[in-house]
């Protein structure tokens, strides 16, 4: 992706409904280059704020393991964190976010 697709992108989830959480799901699976079902595998107890990381759960073939969240990153899943009601996985309402909704919420 070119440089201006990605600020876009990050343009459209800060203004979407839901844009806290659009935010934080966008900038983590940019950074990482997390497939949807990868995102969807996400859990709170994968993050470790202290540290700074967050263990990715690879699909097909490709090796899970932690990698380090930049500053904006942090703050973005910090901030939606705040918006929610706690579960394990990182969901909107209480409710496990599917493969279509990631989905059409990038497009």
């Amino acid at each position: 992706m070119y440089e201006s697709e990605i600020d876009a992108l990050l343009d459209a989830a800060k203004a979407s409904s839901k844009s806290v959480r659009n935010l934080a799901l966008v900038l983590v699976m940019y950074r990482h280059g997390l497939r949807a079902t990868e995102a969807l595998a996400m859990q709170w107890q994968d993050i470790n704020f202290k540290a700074q990381e967050i263990y990715i759960r690879r699909c097909k073939g490709s090796v899970s393991g932690a990698a380090p969240l930049w500053s904006d990153e942090l703050k973005a899943l910090s901030n939606y964190r705040k918006k929610i009601c706690f579960t394990s996985f990182i969901a909107v309402y209480c409710h496990l976010l599917s493969q279509i909704m990631v989905q059409c919420n990038l497009k």
